[in-house]
């Protein structure tokens, strides 16, 4: 495949002439599986927060309705109680607990008041809140933990075991996990006598600094891999916001491809994807990216995976099972004095849709098996509220859904089926005068009433995985190759595509089965070429350009489209890929 777009002329006639595919699972009417809404990656005032966990999870699943949630928080040492603390009333562990109460070597302090170390909060107190928000409400609901990890920035944790245990619930083996692996966790008292031994040593920035502490970061996936295959995820987050990776830097420097790379493969049922799509998508840099986060957002959505043929694509192009995440990231409420919106809460802007098999009775464990199985999906701003992307051998064998490999024969073709429901009304945007990017156009309709306008049906070669070494062991240079050059685009306008009614949308396409390949979908609200948002072949252009479309809501920016406007008003959905492995 060469990268090109079809037209769409020439795909409505090849769909002419195929039948409606529907998903077995839906003909059959059997099945009680279906997508779930959840977030991972969020603040409370354990961390760097603005509000205390359970304000935070009934904000979650409460007001914004998430069937799911982990409320993480980052690792080292802080010194407000989480469970009390507010950012206009906090209080502090020296107070609540006493000097006596917290644990560990000496943390510091931080705010004229004692530190304590996060394994400490996690294992005695933060776990206690989510345990007890999960009884409440009936919900998966646990914590997880943002690990500040050697040699890179961060990436969302969590270990379930134990959380839910009917006889001895506990956070204890994610409590272990930050104080051994944290780079900003220097207690050396192994948990305060627990016997937590082979704990991380941190370098100083250096020469090559990083080359040592990335190794320490391989090794803290080995051990989640090694203890808990199947009740632990590492999803590295926010993946551009530092630019490109510093080898002497020993923290807080970027990611490359050969790192996620090198977790994959060390931890293949824990290290499974990335947030290709940051939080903090209010903020007037969209993301919180600067421009050297290369270029910044695109359509909210990160370079690594805003760009076809671009580093996302590299690794399913070797097949690789790496899927796609997003977060709110959530820390700060509004400001009443300014109006400002700091931060969506979790739930309001962006939502992870998760497969389990059955929407009734799901636990955190059904979550987890879904995030890992790819069978998800991304959403800005309710854009749709359901989404089935399914590949069939010609029209009648095997289904294939998301993260699923469909497994064909030479000469067979693959039907690609897209359907996804348009939700009726209006989304969480608080606001309706009409969307500034769409009367640039002359396209008036009102902000906080969205709706697909195309989907482009992403599809790429899968050529295998690409080893570290060359078989006479010297490194192999296309280790840190990022792109993929083997890609196709289908578009499809919504006029061209199946009204199936009561918000139902659909369109197939028959791709030949002349080689291995995945296809993933992304969705966007707005036209393709609409200036300062999409290129003429529907690529989201960098987020910085909206600085150059008019809006004079009060939330922008000297009258220009800024802030959380600028975010409700481009919108996308991201499905991850689906393979087809041809004998």
């Amino acid at each position: 495949m060469n990268l090109k777009k079809i037209a769409v002329s020439a795909l409505i006639a090849s769909l002419a002439c195929l039948p409606q595919a529907v998903p077995a699972k839906e003909k059959c009417g059997h099945d009680k599986g279906g997508y779930v809404a959840g977030d991972f990656h969020n603040h409370s005032t354990f961390t760097d927060g603005s509000t205390p966990t359970r304000a935070l999870i009934e904000d979650a699943v409460g007001t914004f309705g998430l069937d799911w949630f982990a409320q993480s928080g980052h690792g080292g040492a802080y010194s407000r109680d989480g469970r009390t603390a507010t950012k206009e009333s906090p209080t502090y562990w020296d107070e609540t607990v006493g000097l006596a109460g917290i644990k560990g070597d000496d943390a510091g302090i931080s705010s004229g008041h004692q530190n304590m170390w996060r394994w400490q909060s996690l294992q005695e107190f933060q776990f206690g809140e989510c345990r007890q928000a999960a009884v409440d409400y009936m919900k998966p609901i646990w914590v997880g933990l943002e690990w500040k990890v050697p040699g890179h920035e961060h990436c969302s944790t969590g270990i379930i075991a134990g959380q839910f245990s009917k006889h001895d619930p506990n956070a204890d083996p994610l409590a272990q996990f930050e104080y051994l692996f944290d780079y900003q966790d220097n207690d050396a008292s192994e948990g305060a006598g627990q016997g937590w031994t082979g704990k991380i040593e941190n370098v100083p920035d250096g020469p090559d600094a990083g080359v040592a502490m990335h190794a320490k970061a391989v090794a803290a996936a080995k051990w989640m891999q090694r203890h808990y295959p199947f009740t632990s995820y590492m999803v590295p987050a926010h993946i551009e916001r530092k630019g490109a990776w510093n080898k002497d830097k020993a923290y807080d420097t970027g990611w490359n491809v050969e790192h996620f790379r090198d977790l994959n493969s060390a931890a293949p049922t824990v290290c499974f994807g990335f947030e290709g799509q940051p939080g903090h998508q209010a903020e007037g840099n969209r993301g919180g990216f600067s421009t050297g986060a290369f270029g910044g957002t695109y359509g909210g959505t990160g370079y690594y995976t805003a760009t076809i043929g671009g580093l996302w694509d590299a690794l399913l192009g070797e097949g690789r099972h790496w899927w796609l995440f997003a977060s709110s990231d959530w820390h700060d409420d509004d400001d009443p004095q300014t109006g400002t919106v700091a931060d969506f809460h979790p739930g309001q802007f962006q939502k992870d849709y998760v497969y389990v098999k059955n929407q009734q009775t799901f636990d955190a464990q059904a979550v987890l098996n879904g995030m890992r199985s790819g069978n998800s999906f991304t959403v800005m701003g309710d854009l749709v509220d359901k989404l089935i992307f399914t590949a069939r051998r010609n029209s009648y064998g095997p289904t294939a859904s998301m993260g699923e490999t469909l497994r064909v024969r030479q000469g067979n073709s693959v039907v690609i089926t897209v359907r996804f429901h348009d939700p009726v009304g209006v989304n969480r945007c608080p606001y309706n005068f009409a969307n500034p990017s769409l009367a640039q156009m002359g396209i008036s309709r009102p902000l906080n009433q969205p709706a697909v306008d195309h989907v482009d049906l992403i599809c790429g070669g899968v050529t295998g995985i690409v080893r570290k070494y060359l078989q006479n062991g010297d490194p192999n240079p296309d280790y840190a190759k990022n792109t993929n050059a083997n890609m196709q685009v289908f578009q499809v306008a919504r006029a061209d595509m199946t009204n199936e009614g009561n918000g139902w949308y659909s369109f197939t396409r028959e791709i030949p089965a002349d080689g291995d390949f995945f296809c993933r979908v992304r969705a966007s609200n707005l036209p393709v070429g609409t200036p300062n948002e999409l290129d003429a072949d529907g690529n989201p252009l960098p987020d910085t350009d909206a600085a150059n479309i008019a809006c004079s809501a009060d939330n922008c920016t000297s009258g220009e489209l800024d802030n959380d406007v600028e975010a409700w008003a481009d919108l996308w959905v991201y499905s991850n890929p689906i393979f087809v492995s041809v004998k």
